[in-house]
């Protein structure tokens, strides 16, 4: 270890150093090693926020939504001048509250997370998310908005923003929201799974993208297909098959699909699961 690194510690309060200790194992999956860095650290200030943020972290990743609650609750109460940290809290607090289909606390929390600390994108991506899958669809897409000026480059925000375009009847904006979400995913299935479901007719709607992403456009109708005939309701799939279709110069499929997508515009039908 050099010098300055040396220096570096010396400045650091003990609890902080054992913070990122448990930051470290916590992103290793190291929950045990995590747990033992965050108990030293209170130990030294049971006042640090950060500590209860990061144990409420384990406690979701294990299901125990109610005692990440009872952490964050700690967290929001010691972060007085720490806003970045009420932020993460609020936040968070959200999202477990959303696991436990509370959801208007959870779109409170995340409402909050956003006001105290507006930089992150994800914020504004998971707010909108959560208001748009419990059907708070009034002005939703103020929030992908945000999200994508923070982060033009994060293709989930243009895939809900497609959903809201064209249950709002903008088809346009929706086609080019969609391009966009197909242009821009590189990551595999699994993230794309979590971020928009796992139902059948989603995991066929993903082997399309992969195979749009390659430039097989024909395989790519063959799976958006499938992904319809899984859920004829799924209007994305018309959508991703629209764009399939004008890819291969089937301009007249590809309008017959945005009518058909058009003919779904009904919120109930557009929810992912």
């Amino acid at each position: 270890m050099s010098r300055s690194r040396n220096l570096e510690l010396t400045f650091k309060k003990e609890d902080e150093i054992l913070l990122e200790k448990a930051l470290e194992c916590y992103n290793s999956y190291d929950d045990f090693g995590a747990d033992f860095f965050i108990r030293g650290a209170i130990k030294i200030d049971k006042k640090n926020p950060k500590a209860y943020v990061i144990r409420g972290l384990l406690e979701m990743e294990t299901m125990f939504f109610e005692a990440a609650i009872e952490n964050y609750n700690i967290a929001i109460q010691y972060s007085h001048n720490y806003p970045e940290m009420k932020a993460s809290a609020y936040y968070y607090r959200g999202m477990a509250h959303f696991e436990m289909d509370d959801n208007y606390d959870a779109i409170l929390d995340l409402i909050k997370a956003v006001d105290i600390y507006p930089n992150v994108p994800y914020g504004f991506y998971q707010c909108g998310r959560v208001r748009w899958l419990t059907g708070d669809e009034h002005g939703v897409i103020s929030y992908f908005d945000k999200a994508i000026e923070l982060d033009p480059m994060d293709p989930f925000a243009y895939y809900y923003r497609t959903l809201v375009n064209v249950n709002s009847g903008e088809d346009e904006d929706a086609i080019e929201d969609l391009n966009k979400f197909l242009e821009l995913l590189h990551e595999g299935s699994y993230i794309i799974n979590k971020e928009i479901g796992d139902s059948v007719g989603t995991s066929y709607f993903v082997e399309g993208v992969v195979k749009w992403q390659s430039g097989y456009y024909l395989e790519s109708i063959e799976e958006f297909s499938k992904a319809i005939e899984s859920d004829n309701n799924m209007i994305i799939s018309y959508f991703a098959r629209a764009s399939s279709y004008e890819k291969l110069g089937n301009i007249e499929k590809a309008e017959e699909d945005r009518k058909k997508a058009s003919n779904l515009v009904s919120k109930r039908y557009m929810q992912v699961e």
